[in-house]
């Protein structure tokens, strides 16, 4: 589809030419809508329709026809000419317009001076503002392993005649259905040195998501794959122009599955273990995120600097709270991303106002210690974030019960998204999975689960009908809520947050709450201790490592079995046996990637994707969680330097031993003491950079008897 996309966007470029120059007369009849050879009635969706199989005739793309009709390399037409001899002739028409069209650069830069410098010497041809180089990416998500890359130069057209026939197609046509395709396309716009501009390549990916067959380019009428054009013509033609304007009112353009994840909230950061002196930096559907406090408040952007992309986390906070970038010392207010200084710039106040010299800022939110941050900007979409909807994602009504306590803890897991959800929605392996943990093997049971209706595209609900009654909801797209009631005692809930970050990775953040208040003593006072700050944050995060790594290694090949590209597909009903009502949530969630998800995550940023096969390297903590925990990284440090100290003492104490014999017992009973001290810290921090192997559940019992 790509290639015939492409000749198909070739040879109506020349007929637009031929148009201009007076040429041909079908194409002025074709391209001239304005003009009365083309009437177009009042309410006649036919005439449009006849309009687009007139364009279609005009270029020599036909209609698909029934399946295995017109698609083979021999079949013929009326005119005898087969498809194959009709796709070189586009080919070469393409070639030759591209050819045309440096040409002409050449000669206009000739006539205009412009292609010599300041000695006379050539600088070579380059694309006038008339000109849009793009790089197209093409993958069938059915078959990953086939691409297709390579440069092409489009001219553009005036847009009067296309804006007027999208007006009345907007007005007249009403379109119903949404076309859906495995196929991804990624077209970029290439800057000075070749590398795509976000902002258009996040907006032009919905010209592939929408399955055009063309690019949607000035000249060329966007067309579905069933000749009916797509109903967000107008916002993709004005961002395939390049107006950057244009791309800031993206937001409508967005097809469902993108908005699901676009227009969401995602967590980065828990603010109480978080260092407010350093920008960090996160990834977030593919794209890095920088994210700061600014002295008043969180801030968050792309971390891109505008002016040669270097990241703005590796810089640093200002005295006033903007962002300084790293590289040429640009600097970024948090709150509109306006440029506040530009130390090369001798008219800084012109510089600094452009709109190209401002950061992409994206919509922040503190909410209950965690830091939540709008990700539409990141997708090229002006969506406004939606304050309801993190009221309801940040479980405002949870934490407003009175007498509850929570903890939190994050990591990065080595899996995409849809395996941790289906992970976290399954109640049933907690005795199994986490054996000498959290639980017992002993306490398996039935767990009948009944879903409330069909998934919908915001999620779906349902109950758990247990001795310990509660509910499950999951909130699209990468939330849960599991409520448990303790009959006649206390509740609790377990918050889930999931952020993709790239293909095989993603961030968890885990929040425990306890309705402590309504548990009876002594065990009362156990977790009103467990939940203050009197006892330090990275114990408790020790603690839920293991939790963790108990399920890290069999979820992360079991995603790599089902979805080795991180899509699912609809093969799961056949190969997954899921007969009990234990699974009942699992199923709905496979469902609703099938009906509103295309089968996982809408990426922002095409990444490559993170394998892992060692099984260490799936149990390491310290790039996972200890960096941007600033609790674990203190101790990690404090271990670290105690660790050196009490080493110093053991030798100081030996050495004291021989010199001072009269005081050997105290010197011992000291050095014995730093030797402990010294062992500890070495375990302390091992605990803080990798977890053990195997889990709790397969070790086995020592054996006092029979050690051989």
């Amino acid at each position: 589809m790509a290639s015939k996309g492409k000749g198909r966007a070739a040879q109506k470029g020349k007929s637009y030419e031929k148009a201009r120059a007076g040429k041909g007369s079908p194409s002025d009849e074709h391209f001239e809508l304005k003009s009365s050879k083309v009437p177009l009635g009042e309410d006649s969706r036919d005439e449009i329709l006849a309009l687009i199989a007139q364009l279609r005739r005009s270029t020599g793309v036909q209609k698909p026809t029934a399946e295995g009709e017109g698609d083979s390399e021999g079949s013929e037409d009326e005119a005898g000419v087969s498809n194959r001899q009709r796709r070189k002739e586009q080919i070469r028409l393409k070639k030759n317009l591209m050819k045309q069209l440096l040409e002409e650069d050449k000669r206009e830069a000739r006539a205009t001076g412009e292609g010599e410098d300041a000695n006379g010497k050539s600088k070579g041809s380059k694309p006038d503002s008339s000109h849009v180089q793009v790089r197209v990416f093409y993958r069938d998500e059915r078959k990953p392993s086939e691409k297709n890359k390579g440069p092409e130069l489009i001219r553009r057209g005036s847009t009067d005649a296309l804006e007027e026939f999208l007006d009345m197609a907007r007005k007249k046509l009403q379109i119903n259905g949404k076309l859906r395709t495995q196929r991804r396309l990624w077209v970029y716009k290439k800057g000075d040195k070749g590398e795509p501009q976000p902002a258009l390549a996040g907006t032009l990916q919905h010209l592939g998501s929408c399955g055009y067959g063309s690019y949607g380019l000035p000249f060329t009428l966007p067309l579905g794959f069933d000749g009916v054009p797509c109903e967000h013509l107008e916002a993709c033609a004005r961002a395939a122009e390049g107006d950057a304007l244009s791309l800031k009112a993206h937001a409508a353009a967005l097809d469902d599955t993108t908005a699901i994840y676009a227009n969401a909230w995602y967590p980065l950061c828990f603010t109480n273990t978080t260092d407010r002196s350093r920008p960090h930096s996160i990834e977030v559907c593919g794209a890095s995120v920088v994210f700061w406090h600014d002295g008043s408040q969180w801030r968050a952007a792309l971390d891109e600097c505008p002016h040669r992309a270097a990241r703005l986390s590796e810089g640093r906070i200002r005295e006033n709270g903007d962002i300084e970038c790293p590289y040429h010392g640009w600097s970024f207010e948090g709150g509109t991303g306006r440029c506040s200084r530009l130390p090369q710039a001798d008219a800084p106040d012109r510089l600094t106002e452009a709109a190209r010299a401002c950061a992409t800022i994206l919509p922040a939110e503190e909410r209950h210690g965690l830091l939540f941050a709008w990700a539409a900007p990141l997708f090229g979409s002006a969506e406004p974030p939606d304050a309801a909807s993190l009221d309801a994602v940040s479980c405002k009504d949870v934490f407003a019960t009175p007498g509850v306590k929570y903890v939190d803890y994050s990591r990065d897991l080595p899996m995409d998204l849809p395996t941790v959800m289906e992970n976290v929605l399954d109640p049933s392996h907690l005795p199994f999975t986490h054996h000498d943990t959290i639980s017992k093997r002993d306490k398996a049971a039935p767990v009948p689960i009944k879903m409330e209706g069909p998934p919908t595209a915001k999620g779906f609900r349902g109950a758990r009908v247990t001795t310990a009654p509660g509910a499950v909801s999951f909130v699209s797209p990468n939330h849960v809520l599991a409520l448990t009631s303790r009959p006649e005692s206390y509740r609790d809930w377990n918050i889930v947050y999931v952020t993709p970050a790239r293909p095989g990775c993603c961030r968890i953040f885990v929040r425990v709450v306890f309705e402590v208040s309504k548990i009876a003593p002594p065990l009362r006072f156990v977790f009103e201790y467990a939940f203050s700050p009197a006892l330090p944050a990275f114990f408790t995060h020790l603690s839920n490592h293991k939790v963790l790594e108990d399920d890290n290694i069999f979820l992360h090949f079991q995603g790599e079995t089902l979805a080795p590209e991180g899509i699912q597909d609809g093969s799961w009903r056949d190969r997954l046996y899921m007969p009990t009502s234990a699974d009942a949530a699992v199923i709905h969630y496979h469902r609703w990637l099938e009906q509103f998800s295309s089968g996982g995550v809408t990426w922002a940023r095409q990444r490559e994707r993170r394998l892992w096969t060692n099984k260490l390297e799936l149990l390491e903590r310290l790039h996972s969680h200890t960096e941007h925990c600033d609790s674990c990284t203190r101790a990690l440090h404090t271990a670290r330097a105690v660790g050196k100290l009490a080493e110093l003492a053991v030798l100081l104490g030996v050495l004291g031993i021989s010199l001072f014999p009269d005081f050997a017992w105290p010197l011992a009973v000291l050095t014995l003491l730093s030797y402990v001290v010294k062992q500890a810290c070495g375990s302390l921090e091992q605990q803080l950079i990798v977890g053990e192997y195997p889990p709790p559940r397969n070790k086995r019992p020592i054996d006092l008897l029979n050690l051989g």
